[in-house]
């Protein structure tokens, strides 16, 4: 899976199997000029991938995705606030300490031990 943009839909989720047949768009996620966050470009989780779409889409703002690799496998994850709320600002990690990871959280001698 990889992102690219084909001059029509923007930059959006691929799949290939190593050729020109096997290749195709798994999903218009933002339709139009707008299209997938590219850093980092797909997240790795739990067998499947990761993403951010919609910079620019007017009826839903920006959300999560995710996609097994196939068409009918590509979706949105969740709208995490209904309408074009923007809640995801910057791109998404896998963990690790990234922009987007949440701070940690602090032990207290309750949970300590």
């Amino acid at each position: 899976m990889f992102l690219a943009d084909d001059g029509v839909h923007g930059s959006e989720p691929w799949a290939s199997d190593g050729t020109p047949a096997g290749t195709a768009l798994l999903a218009d996620a933002c339709p139009g000029a707008c299209g997938v966050f590219s850093d980092p470009p797909l997240v790795s989780l739990a067998g499947a991938a990761f993403f951010v779409a919609g910079v620019a889409d007017t009826t839903k703002g920006n959300d999560l995705w995710t996609t097994d690799g196939t068409g009918g496998g590509t979706r949105r994850y969740t709208d995490f606030i209904p309408g074009t709320g923007q809640v995801l600002t910057t791109p998404i990690t896998a963990g690790g300490g990234g922009s987007s990871s949440p701070p940690p959280i602090p032990r207290t001698a309750a949970s300590s031990g």
